[in-house]
């Protein structure tokens, strides 16, 4: 509970921070949001935002914005309170204040006009193999949906097998490359990637497959929980699925969500294995270093994570979910993702260090061994699994985290 501060000012400057610390305590506690809590929010020490509301010390100005957010307190307001907006400007910030929340609310509704026509059109992949057929003749593109689920029936992705009908037929190298560049501006909205691993789903497989996330699909955030940490990372290995609990895990709270596969990369990395190793590194770099973005990000590839050990053991992660698979989940991964043994078990252990020293703030989540009959791993059962571990890994965000509570807690994507 915010204490309001009450001690009598023995100067004008003195008189500004009380005024200050009182009246942003009080919007605090109609937030319902502890010290602790704002002063997290705002990347400060509880001591530190005591005392600039205890009027003991002047707050910092940089901090303002963030706090105007979580209080619902104009900055305007806020810098007037502290004594810093002369008198005779007051008319002309609350004018121009006014002038940007316009604008900002213009670009929400068209966001939201955006998002109610991307809601209407027609599917990624379906747009995807749309815009490849319209800038070229000589591909042919069968899609085919990849729904996994029993109790949770999900969209997961779908594959766009491409047959070259050229004559005659090119090299692989050279037929990719075409792809690459009719396909150059898709690739970060869409998500894109070649499907590394063999595509479920076809008798005869394709000789080139392009993977369209759908549940995982990049995207930013909607209407985001501001008491939540910010950002979130969901941490795994190959094949625990750590990018599905993290892509739900972010839809029901409203935040955006990246996962490395299908990051933000230049069509040529995508060429090469080293090329896409490089880009996952890079981007996992940026996200650690972002911290004011409401989104969950996940990470799950054992290359990334051996070449980033030491970078994530000293970063200042909020919270990180940490997908522990068992011993057949990760035999599985070994064969779907063609990951050795020995770096697969090197990469658990890893996972083990952090989960028996924990760098940051995390929340275990290990996953049932228990996944289909005689030791395989069905599927449909994985998935409804991880919708479960999913509701685990909120619940404890809601308890422990000063994430939202259920009622805000959003239906599974694709699922009535």
């Amino acid at each position: 509970m915010v204490i309001l501060a009450s001690k009598r000012a023995s100067d004008p400057r003195s008189a500004a921070r009380i005024a200050w610390g009182n009246v942003v305590a009080e919007a605090l506690r109609k937030q319902n949001l502890s010290v602790n809590a704002a002063a997290r929010a705002i990347d400060v020490s509880r001591n530190t935002l005591q005392n600039w509301l205890n009027g003991d010390a002047d707050a910092d100005l940089h901090t303002f914005e963030r706090l105007s957010e979580l209080t619902g307190l104009s900055h305007v307001l806020l810098l007037e309170l502290a004594g810093v907006l002369p008198p005779e400007l007051g008319p002309i910030a609350y004018q121009n204040q006014a002038a940007h929340e316009l604008r900002e609310g213009l670009r929400r509704v068209k966001r939201w006009v955006d998002q109610a026509i991307e809601a209407a059109d027609s599917p990624p992949a379906a747009q995807v193999a749309g815009a490849l057929l319209s800038r070229s003749k000589e591909w042919e593109v069968t899609l085919r949906p990849a729904v996994r689920g029993s109790q949770y029936r999900l969209l997961q992705h779908t594959y766009l097998a491409l047959k070259p009908l050229h004559e005659p037929a090119l090299p692989e190298d050279v037929a990719r490359e075409e792809v690459h560049h009719l396909l150059a501006d898709l690739y970060g909205p869409y998500g894109l990637t070649w499907r590394e691993q063999e595509a479920h789903d076809f008798i005869d497989h394709p000789p080139f497959v392009l993977q369209v996330p759908d549940h995982e699909r990049p995207r930013g955030p909607r209407a985001a929980d501001p008491h939540a940490p910010a950002p979130i990372l969901a941490l795994g290995l190959p094949y625990a699925h750590a990018e599905f609990l993290g892509s739900y895990v972010a839809h029901a709270l409203g935040y955006g969500y990246a996962d490395l596969r299908y990051g933000p990369r230049a069509p040529s990395a995508m060429r090469e294995e080293d090329g896409r190793v490089a880009a996952m590194i890079e981007h996992a770099q940026h996200l650690m270093a972002n911290h004011a973005r409401r989104q969950v990000w996940s990470l799950a590839d054992h290359r990334v994570l051996r070449a980033l050990d030491e970078e994530l053991r000293t970063a200042s992660l909020p919270l990180v979910l940490v997908v522990e698979p068992g011993a057949r989940l990760r035999a599985r991964g070994c064969e779907v993702w063609n990951v050795p043994e020995e770096e697969m078990a090197a990469a658990y252990q890893q996972m083990r260090g952090y989960l028996e020293d924990p760098p940051w703030p995390i929340v275990h989540l290990p996953v049932d061994d228990d996944l289909g009959p005689d030791g395989s791993v069905d599927p449909g059962i994985l998935v409804d699994t991880m919708v479960r571990l999913s509701i685990d890994a909120l619940t404890a965000i809601h308890r422990d985290h000063n994430g939202p509570g259920p009622r805000r807690w959003l239906t599974v994507p694709g699922h009535p």
